[in-house]
């Protein structure tokens, strides 16, 4: 029967056990409540609220509370400043090893105020709050001294586990600062973001630092410390401690509980982001826009692009864009802060149409005459043409265009080619186009002398020949378009009659012949129907 009853307390004081260790693990529920969806200002006021006026240790407690807030599993000390996490650290010590006095590392630990008491006056309860004071080697915290934390590329001393004292080379502050290894930065960002939160408008007649001014962080260490906190997340270490301080001092810290909180107070308003650089693509190509964006929270963000034609969607991050002519899309970021910011790239557009018509010269003297697209490896037959004489404009779907000039005078003749299926385009403008039909000798050059050779047969299956037997010998250049525009045959110099083989075209119907004389640099054009042998 006694057995029973000494077995039975063991399972009640092993339940009982489990039961404390338990409750002190988690979040207690409903503790965040009041902070659910606030931002900013009122957030950090909310937070402030839930963990203020935590029951008070005393200073010499503290000593005793480090053997539940920071005992390594090894049952040793757990110091930030001689630690290695993953590795072996250079000292470690045992409980009761305190200081007083010391001459260099691994002499003994004291109480290390990683947020120096000179900066509150030593004033409590800031100078006995466990989520700030941590035991560490007496030696190197007597070398931070009370110098702000920092950067430091060039230190003038290190530690033994490798933390820096020296200028500071983080933007901001060229004063001396200590640096803690990289494992740990994390730990003591958001022992800085809980001291500014718990001390909010409780920091009158603080000292303060080059770092901090009262309980707030200057922008430049704020920086510093949101980046320490994103590069060294949330460590089981941390959770564990804060679970045990919570035990002992009835409050928490809730950037452990929610990291997410530092930028949501600090960094809700500010978007860091660039749209990307320009782009070039054929018409008819898409490409994926995808900007850079640095906030923490991206799926808080709001974005529209504008303008939003060529766009899959207009209020994603990553749109897939599929502009048909060259567009500048702006891009506008709002987040929850309510900030607005714009960035913009262009996306250059280009058809490999290489648009143009042919006669190219400076005077016309056949009406009706025919302006005719001239490329020789674009494919047109998706195409629907624009032409534009004047104040006049015609649409068709050939490549060729019959227009009978009624007046003498200078037009400009413009050409707009359109894809059918993709809505592409391209247009090509020329101006200065004389038009005369005057035989006197004030035109520019007579409709009876612009009959500088002749070409025949027309129509013709195999041979065309070219007759410039009339004509002082010069050079010459032929260019043949086909009925769908595209170059078929060229040659750029030929001095006397010639005969070209046109028997390999494919396409029966009207082309065209431009011959240029080099010399005058003029253009004449002749029509020719040319029928595929059967």
């Amino acid at each position: 029967m006694e057995i029973k009853i000494g077995v039975m307390k063991m399972f009640f004081l092993c339940f009982a056990f489990l039961y404390v260790a338990f409750s002190f693990a988690q979040i207690p529920v409903g503790y965040y409540d009041s902070a659910q969806g606030l931002y900013g200002q009122p957030l950090k006021q909310a937070l402030h609220d839930i963990i203020d006026n935590h029951i008070v240790a005393s200073y010499d407690a503290l000593h005793t509370h480090y053997n539940t807030t920071d005992k390594k599993e090894n049952g040793m000390v757990w110091d930030m400043y001689s630690d290695i996490p993953g590795g072996t650290p250079p000292y470690e010590y045992a409980f009761g090893t305190t200081c007083g006095n010391y001459n260099s590392e691994n002499d003994c630990y004291n109480r290390e105020h990683s947020w120096p008491q000179s900066w509150f006056d030593e004033s409590s309860p800031m100078v006995s709050d466990l989520f700030h004071v941590y035991p560490t080697d007496g030696y190197v915290n007597g070398k931070r001294a009370n110098y702000p934390y920092g950067e430091v590329n060039s230190p003038n001393w290190t530690s033994m586990n490798g933390s820096k004292l020296g200028t500071c080379s983080y933007p901001g502050y060229t004063g001396i600062v200590f640096e803690p290894i990289d494992a740990y930065k994390g730990d003591f960002a958001r022992t800085y973001f809980y001291m500014s939160t718990r001390y909010y408008g409780e920091d009158a007649g603080w000292t303060g630092s080059p770092m901090v001014n009262g309980a707030e962080l200057e922008p430049w260490a704020m920086k510093m410390m949101l980046e320490w906190s994103d590069a060294d997340p949330v460590s089981q270490k941390e959770i564990d401690r804060n679970n045990a301080v919570y035990g002992i001092q009835n409050n928490r810290n809730p950037f452990i509980d929610h990291p997410e909180y530092a930028m949501e107070i600090w960094r809700y308003d500010e978007v860091e982001f660039e749209v990307g650089t320009n782009k070039n693509i054929t018409c008819g190509d898409s490409v994926l826009l995808n900007p850079t964006i640095v906030y923490y929270d991206e799926n808080a963000l709001i974005y529209n692009w504008q303008p939003s034609f060529g766009l899959s969607n207009s209020t994603i991050k990553n749109p897939v864009a599929k502009p048909i002519e060259t567009t500048k899309y702006v891009l506008t970021v709002t987040c929850q802060g309510s900030c607005v910011v714009k960035d913009s790239l262009t996306i250059y557009v280009s058809t490999n149409l290489d648009l143009d018509f042919v006669s190219d010269n400076d005077s016309l003297f056949e009406t009706p005459f025919i302006f005719q697209f001239a490329n020789a490896s674009a494919d047109l037959t998706n195409y629907t043409f624009e032409w534009t004489i004047g104040d006049s404009t015609f649409v068709n779907n050939n490549s060729y265009f019959s227009y009978e000039f009624f007046e003498n005078g200078t037009y400009t003749v413009s050409l707009l080619a359109t894809n059918n299926q993709n809505g592409c385009f391209d247009s090509i403008t020329k101006p200065n186009y004389l038009y005369t039909n005057d035989d006197s000798s004030s035109s520019i050059e007579s409709k009876e002398n612009s009959q500088k050779y002749n070409v025949y047969p027309n129509p013709t299956r195999d041979y065309l020949h070219i007759d410039i037997s009339n004509l002082k010998e010069a050079d010459y250049g032929i260019q043949i378009i086909d009925p769908q525009g595209k170059t078929v045959y060229e040659e750029n110099s030929m001095k006397k009659a010639h005969s070209i083989d046109i028997r390999a075209f494919k396409n029966s119907g009207v082309y065209l012949i431009s011959i240029h004389d080099k010399a005058k640099n003029q253009t004449e054009i002749r029509k020719f129907v040319f029928e595929i042998m059967e």
